[in-house]
């Protein structure tokens, strides 16, 4: 994968990760956090996970916390998007 791809989905993981922790609904928390799993999988390069689990087993395989913690080791590399007001 380029690193043009990896810093995509480190991006991507990083921005569900704040939708999550700013939505209110659970329903839409939990949704953040799978797509957030899903990303940090791709970066992460584990074998087969981001392509053929189902969201549900990769929330149940790590809770928020744990998708916290990897996306801090992950660092908060190259790539982060300026917010404009």
């Amino acid at each position: 994968m380029s690193s043009h791809d990896l810093a995509y989905f480190q991006n991507r993981a990083e921005a569900e990760l704040e939708l999550a922790q700013r939505a209110s609904h659970p329903k839409a928390v939990r949704a953040h956090y799978l797509l957030a799993e899903l990303y940090l999988d791709k970066v992460h390069g584990r074998p087969g996970d981001a392509e053929h689990s189902e969201p549900e087993e990769a929330l149940s395989r790590h809770g928020p916390a744990e998708m916290r913690a990897r996306q801090g080791r992950a660092g908060r590399t190259a790539g982060r998007r300026r917010h404009i007001a």
